[in-house]
């Protein structure tokens, strides 16, 4: 793979006139004259045949001048690569201050996979030693060394255990590496310590966790990569690899980082999708140990991630994976208090929050919900009502089937609406002028604050009004009696001067037409015209629109930014996944 090198490594290995290799060179070791003798050119080449007779993969190395970037150094190699005539290959190219190592064949694609490439291959040529040749040796002999270990055990292959860099790291029950640093982000003892970590978990909870560093997604996009890695390496726990080492399906959570573009990525796969739901992962997981990445902190947002893998998995294995329906506390019928689908509310308030509105829903036998989504299908008016007709709200004490009713608030993320549904007990506390006065607060909120703080006056004010309901009374109602006195001292107290002051006008007539008011011949219209002297345009944002209803529902489809459980794909190995990419 493609990486900056060191200009003092360059140096040390190239203390000599550049030179330019060429595909149609036929050795296995193209290098300038003066960085090897004859003596040495001959041991390397032998032990290359050596190699290639032992395993059937040719094992080359060259050195060009050219030092016009990647993309050219790519193309030299696997020009070069494809002159050789060997099916499989491996060869480490080296310019002035590039490397990039390719592998090409079955055989080779498999055993000499990225993270060996670069923490094997690429450290033991780079590794100090006194001349060129020991450089170029050291590579051909890991080579050798890792091809030697892939046909003792072809099935349970996983790369390398070769280098000092896999040394201390602790693997699954599958015996893979928990962690593979290929990138070395951690120094060996953090990294020692972190994969002893993710292999507690893992066989504690019985699903691999697994963190991956590579340099490049060698074109595929991160969750392509991720799944990828997981099959391809053999992870998943439970999972009985075939015989290529690839399992498919098997229990396990990968956490992958790209450094070439800072991409991430979450693979997970068998229960690991059922312990990690896609709410899960977005709305806690990530939130753990993307903030420490994103300022370069990867020892501490590596153990953020393996400390809420550890959480996750005992949320699920005790029954209730952590998703939008089960953060939330539960009405006495069972159903969310809170279904924050659009995914708007932190999970911490979304507990404390539906804790309170639980409290007051049991305090008056009367369900108080609050739903956010993000589906066009509940952008309407009848949100509220359908949501909660669809779901079954409406208080239920003991399992009975008597339906007290409830209030429901429901926020659209895909329009900016605020509807409301009362039925029961809250339809006749929320009503008339004091409907009107609680739909204000709610709106007030909204444009002052968040969605939390909308929720906060929401448990408010159905305290007050369903308390105010229990003692028979209702908040703000029309009262007639008030509005028929008004009415009548108007009546009395204007008709009574007003007829005094016209009985006093005795000289004055009406006229049936404004004619007779004009002087005769005293005014002409002979022209007109419509001119637009100016405009004047004010815009204003719309936030929210709100409406209510209240009696029956209907039904409908329902939908929004979390379903609940995990959404899948299938990878290229045939084996499903879920999980979420981004950057960081």
């Amino acid at each position: 793979m493609k990486r900056i090198c060191s200009l003092l490594l360059i140096a040390l290995l190239l203390v000599c006139p550049l030179f330019a290799a060429h595909a149609d060179d036929t050795g296995f070791v193209v290098a300038p004259d003066d960085i090897l003798d004859a003596n040495e050119q001959a041991q390397l080449e032998a032990r290359a045949e050596e190699i290639l007779a032992a395993h059937g993969v040719g094992v080359y190395f060259f050195y060009t001048d050219d030092d016009n970037g990647g993309p050219a150094l790519i193309e030299q190699t696997q020009q070069f690569a494809e002159a050789t005539g060997t099916e499989n290959v491996i060869v480490l190219a080296v310019n002035p201050s590039l490397y990039y190592i390719y592998a090409s064949g079955p055989i080779a694609e498999k055993v000499f996979r990225e993270y060996v490439r670069d923490s094997v291959l690429w450290e033991a040529f780079r590794a100090p030693q006194d001349t060129a040749a020991e450089k170029i040796l050291a590579y051909l002999n890991a080579a050798d060394e890792t091809l030697y270990a892939y046909e003792q055990n072809p099935t349970g292959y996983s790369g390398s255990t070769l280098t000092e860099v896999w040394e201390g790291i602790a693997r699954t029950d599958g015996g893979k590496p928990t962690l593979v640093d290929a990138e070395q982000l951690l120094t060996e003892s953090e990294a020692a310590a972190l994969s002893k970590r993710l292999k507690e978990i893992g066989s504690a909870y019985r699903c691999d966790v697994v963190i991956a560093t590579v340099s490049s997604l060698e074109g595929k996009t991160a969750t392509e990569f991720a799944d990828d890695f997981f099959d391809y390496y053999g992870y998943g726990y439970g999972a009985v690899p075939d015989a290529n080492g690839t399992t498919v399906n098997g229990d396990g959570i990968l956490l992958l980082l790209s450094m070439e573009a800072r991409d991430f990525a979450i693979s997970t796969s068998g229960y690991g999708m059922t312990a990690f739901t896609d709410y899960g992962i977005q709305m806690y997981l990530e939130k753990q140990f993307l903030p420490y990445l994103k300022v370069n902190n990867y020892k501490d947002g590596f153990n953020a991630f393996a400390d809420g893998c550890e959480f996750l998995l005992a949320t699920a294995r005790e029954g209730v994976p952590f998703d939008v329906y089960t953060v939330s506390e539960r009405t006495a019928n069972g159903l969310p208090v809170i279904a924050d689908m659009a995914g708007l509310m932190e999970t911490d308030r979304i507990q404390a929050l539906s804790r309170q509105l639980r409290e007051i829903g049991d305090r008056y036998q009367c369900d108080v919900i609050f739903i956010t989504d993000t589906d066009y299908r509940y952008s309407g008016d009848d949100a509220a009502e359908r949501y909660y007709t669809e779901q079954g709200y409406g208080y239920r004490a003991d399992g009975s089937s008597e339906n007290r009713g409830g209030i429901l608030v429901f926020y659209s993320d895909y329009n900016g609406k605020l509807t409301e549904y009362v039925d029961g007990v809250a339809a006749k506390a929320f009503k008339g002028r004091g409907l009107y006065k609680f739909r204000q607060q709610l709106l007030s909120a909204m444009y002052s604050g968040n969605l939390e703080s909308v929720v906060e006056t929401y448990a408010a004010q159905s305290e007050k009004y369903l308390n105010a309901a229990s003692k028979g009374r209702a908040i703000n109602p029309i009262n007639a009696i008030p509005v028929v006195l008004s009415v009548a001292a108007g009546l009395l107290f204007g008709f009574i001067p007003v007829g005094s002051m016209k009985r006093q006008l005795t000289d004055v007539r009406s006229k049936t037409a404004a004619a007779e008011y004009m002087a005769a011949d005293s005014f002409a219209l002979t022209q007109n015209s419509d001119v637009l002297l100016n405009t004047s345009v004010t815009k204003a944002v719309h936030v929210v629109q709100q409406s209510s209803s209240g009696g029956g529902g209907r039904s409908g489809g329902g939908g929004g930014g979390f379903h609940g459980g995990s959404s899948s794909h299938t990878s290229s190995s045939g084996g499903f996944h879920g999980g979420h990419s981004g950057k960081f």
